[in-house]
């Protein structure tokens, strides 16, 4: 097993804590252009907006159930997720269609990719419209199925733009960083998987860099504030890459973000050995 070594070489990496959890709107909505938005005979009116409604606190729920690094609201905030009922044509020519959700995600900044999860298969897409009741209840049901199943599909191609930290503390030879947050704070797991973006500066000029890392339990009780005892994170990234950091002249991490996630005690790996024996320089 590896052994971390009293005395490693321990680079600060400049930035500010970002301990506080994001806060994601969840809204849902069916599709303009979709049958069940048909002015002859879909939902409209109160019975549209009892649909947006229950079906947005169904999915908050699924999606808080599943993912503890940021709270789920379907009160207004920065960040928005949308869930929209639309179909999804499979060839022009074939005129076969499955109904699907589409998740999209917006920060202030940056709009991600869509996620697409299916409602009802090909072959079902013009299935008649069922009594509202009906309705809410297969919506609901089948939303909590498809984030229990897929909620990582979500965190790696949406949630991923939330930067949970943009400094750490980083201890190149042992391929680890600390986090100054506590893996409580965010509710992280020892599976959890995270990207650590830094601009590494050498002589030549600086250099983007991406890390890969794993959470690996509580870092030094002897590190300063705000790292002491925070979130540690190992670095899947080969050791040649990490080295580089111990040469160069400057380090600024750009961001941190999760990219798959795990709850605490939701199958965790074997941890590393603790830096609690290293000093706080």
């Amino acid at each position: 097993m590896k052994r971390v070594a009293i005395g490693v070489f321990v680079l600060f990496v400049a930035g500010t804590a970002l301990a506080a959890k994001h806060s994601v709107h969840v809204s849902f909505d069916i599709d303009p252009s979709h049958q069940y938005r048909n002015p002859q005979g879909g939902y409209k009116g109160a019975d549209l907006a009892r649909i947006q409604r229950e079906v947005a606190q169904a999915a908050r729920d699924a999606l808080e159930k599943k993912i503890g690094f940021v709270t789920f609201t379907t009160a207004a905030a920065d960040n928005n997720l949308t869930i929209t009922l639309d179909d999804k044509e499979h060839g022009v020519a074939s005129g076969v269609r499955e109904v699907i959700f589409r998740f999209g995600f917006t920060t202030p900044n940056e709009t991600a990719d869509p996620v697409e999860l299916t409602f009802r298969p090909p072959g079902h897409a013009n299935d008649s419209i069922r009594p509202i009741d009906g309705l809410i209840s297969e919506l609901k049901l089948s939303l909590q199925r498809n984030i229990d199943r897929n909620y990582n599909e979500v965190v790696k191609h949406q949630l991923n733009l939330l930067k949970i930290a943009d400094s750490a503390k980083c201890f190149p030879s042992d391929r680890l960083f600390v986090l100054p947050l506590k893996a409580a704070d965010l509710d992280i797991g020892n599976d959890t998987m995270f990207t650590v973006q830094a601009s590494v500066r050498k002589q030549a000029g600086a250099v983007s860099r991406n890390y890969t890392a794993r959470a690996a339990g509580e870092g030094a009780a002897t590190l300063d504030p705000p790292f002491r005892r925070g979130l540690m994170i190992e670095a899947e990234t080969p050791a040649d890459k990490m080295q580089e950091l111990s040469s160069a002249t400057k380090v600024d991490i750009t961001s941190i973000s999760v990219f798959l996630y795990m709850k605490p005690g939701g199958g965790d790996q074997p941890r590393p050995p603790s830096v609690s024996s290293l000093g706080g320089h």
